[in-house]
């Protein structure tokens, strides 16, 4: 039993850090937008910045869903 609430405990602490990754790189590509330049160096930013938040948002889902599973258990 403690085994599995260390383990829920490491999943929330992950859920969190992907959270926060999640709204930083938001907030860069957002932040690109409203800038007054478009090179493709910032074209490239912005792609890099999307493929990254949608991996992150992916792995978020995943630990919410692994918490879930493991608290229904």
């Amino acid at each position: 039993m403690e085994n599995k609430e260390l383990k829920i405990k490491h999943l929330i602490a992950l859920r969190t850090n992907y959270f926060s990754m999640i709204m930083l790189i938001s907030g860069g590509v957002a932040g690109l937008f409203f800038g007054d330049f478009l090179n493709i160096k910032t074209l490239i930013l912005i792609a890099a910045g999307t493929y990254f938040d949608c991996l992150f948002i992916m792995k978020f889902l995943y630990t919410s869903a692994k918490i879930e599973k493991l608290t229904e258990e």
